[in-house]
């Protein structure tokens, strides 16, 4: 199966370069996530100081699932991944391990976890990063409860001196600051922004693209709302709550179909 991919092409002065380099600043990127879980978060998707006057970023449009320890360390670290595209569900099974199985029993357009274990985990979905696979977010998975991520073709990137790891969790109150430059890779396969040390990020005013400014609050940016996603991971626990109900049983009294929204 092919997936679409997306490039933004960076092009800054030999000066920037050069005092980039001198100070120690690092480019970031972060790709943004749909979720209905308030306590979800963003993480460094990319940090690397391999930078020119011409840089280009590449977003595959592809896709691994994984679980992690909870609370989750810092950086985050994916204890178990596995490849899946948008429809997909990964049923955790392994109670200490987090691991699971994928199959093809969720909803369209949308990565599902589903937690069939009494262990909460953390989960969220990877895309490819600088060398391999990278964590964008992080959701609690609480044991019997499900989460829904819908993948947005949106990348925020920035210069920063931040120390800040690939995988770290970025809080309304702490992660690299800007400025910054959101693009919506809605509107096609290739961006061609520039950056100035002084004048910051230019895009010749495109709708595709929205500045970021210092210390914003980069939650809201890069994990949207998404109400219809609770009620679907509703429905996803309380199905499999009704399932284990009617194994309890015997398999001889068939469950209730789940009430409707």
């Amino acid at each position: 199966m092919s997936f679409p991919a997306y490039q933004v092409t960076i092009t800054m002065d030999t000066d920037t370069v050069a005092d980039l380099t001198q100070s120690g600043y690092a480019l970031f990127a972060f790709l943004a996530v749909q979720c209905s879980d308030q306590a979800g978060k963003p993480l460094v998707w990319q940090r690397t100081e391999q930078y020119s006057a011409t840089t280009v970023v590449s977003v595959a449009w592809e896709f691994e699932a994984y679980t992690s320890a909870w609370p989750a360390a810092e950086p985050v670290v994916a204890g178990f991944s596995v490849p899946l595209v948008p429809g997909d569900l990964l049923k955790v099974t392994g109670e200490r391990s987090g691991i699971g199985t994928v199959s093809d029993q969720g909803n369209p357009g949308q990565i599902c976890f589903l937690n069939s274990t009494d262990t909460a985990f953390g989960c969220g979905i990877s895309q490819p990063g600088v060398s391999e696979f990278a964590p964008v977010c992080l959701l609690p998975l609480h044991g019997s409860n499900a989460q829904i991520v819908v993948p947005v073709p949106k990348i925020l990137l920035l210069f920063s001196t931040s120390p800040d790891a690939a995988g770290t969790q970025v809080n309304a109150t702490g992660g690299p600051a800007g400025p910054g430059l959101l693009v919506d890779m809605s509107a096609g396969p290739t961006y061609a922004v520039t950056y100035d040390i002084d004048q910051g990020w230019g895009w010749d005013g495109a709708t595709w693209g929205q500045a970021v400014p210092p210390f914003a609050d980069l939650v809201p940016l890069l994990v949207e709302p998404s109400p219809h996603a609770a009620v679907q991971a509703l429905r996803l626990a309380h199905g499999a709550a009704l399932r284990r109900t009617d194994e309890a049983w015997g398999g001889g009294h068939p469950a209730p179909s789940p009430a409707p929204a």
